[in-house]
């Protein structure tokens, strides 16, 4: 499924040059879907094999291409999708009497932003995001779910306006194991809020370096961070209000190795502080940015 957002439907047919650069790029981008594929499958085999349920077997596996300029950044129906099939692996697992996993509104909640987050990875300049281009979260006992991101730009003034158009193909798989199941005494949809935090935050970092790399300009950075920090506060407080520590249960999968639960780490916080050291306080936004920026380093923030 090629998904565009209006504003990439209306620079799609405002010229023939227009829609066959936009043609060409979704063409590009499908191109590639059996070699990514195959690196994606072979990713799930290596955790799947760490993680000790060899008899896993794919519930449900797509690809789908959202299309959009750059600045553009929502929660689509490509995470609407991958919720979807969640709650239809679920059904089936209930349906089979096999363990019930925990896919409450909370948990697709915190899967939605995960989606996103690493959607946008992949989209990013920063060396920093592409850590979350791949994704492997346990959704419930004996469900997996699996993310896999790559992106490519069509950038030409006269076409385009001085934004690039993004296609972004994200391939999801959900899998289930009925060996994780038994072994799996309890799961706390807690750990999902965790690794829905740290991608958020690896995030804010990628977009301060993005800024630093001249990928974005003051006003669209300041626009997607408050976006970004909305997310952060939201399984921030969760996390809090949930009072767990590492003798809790394992660090969830996918998730940081360093603060509470995984939501940071000296890696990210080293990174945040490359990020600012490629900004030069200018005018007053970039001022302002980089005193924020300055606090939330203080304030142990991205640890």
């Amino acid at each position: 499924m090629a998904c565009r957002t209006a504003k990439a439907k209306r620079a799609a047919t405002a010229t023939k040059e227009a829609t066959k650069a936009v043609d060409d790029l979704e063409q590009m981008i499908k191109g590639q879907e059996a070699a990514k594929k195959k690196d994606f499958f072979a990713r799930i085999a290596d955790d799947l094999e760490q993680t000790g349920a060899s008899d896993a077997e794919q519930i449900e596996y797509n690809m789908d291409i959202k299309t959009e300029y750059s600045s553009e950044f929502s929660l689509d129906a490509v995470a609407d999708a991958v919720s979807k099939t969640i709650h239809a692996a679920a059904a089936t697992l209930k349906a089979q009497e096999m363990p019930s996993p925990a896919t409450s509104a909370e948990a697709l909640e915190a899967y939605s932003d995960v989606v996103v987050s690493v959607a946008e990875a992949a989209r990013s300049s920063s060396e920093t995001a592409t850590s979350i281009s791949y994704s492997m979260n346990r959704i419930g006992r004996g469900l997996f779910a699996f993310l896999y991101a790559t992106s490519a730009k069509a950038s030409d003034k006269e076409t385009f306006g001085e934004e690039a158009i993004t296609a972004t193909a994200i391939f999801y798989r959900i899998m289930r194991s009925g060996e994780d199941a038994k072994r799996q005494e309890r799961f706390d949809t807690v750990l999902l809020y965790v690794d829905a935090l740290h991608k958020a935050k690896v995030m804010q970092v990628a977009l301060l370096d993005d800024l630093g790399n001249g990928t974005y300009d003051p006003d669209e950075y300041i626009a997607k961070d408050a976006q970004m920090q909305k997310v952060v506060d939201l399984w921030q407080k969760r996390v809090d209000e949930a009072k767990l520590d590492r003798a809790d249960g394992p660090v969830m999968m996918g998730a940081g190795p360093g603060g509470p639960m995984g939501t940071g780490g000296p890696d990210l916080e080293a990174a945040a502080k490359r990020a600012l050291s490629k900004i030069s306080a200018g005018d007053d936004r970039l001022k302002a940015i980089v005193e924020r920026s300055e606090a939330r380093l203080a304030a142990g923030h991205f640890r």
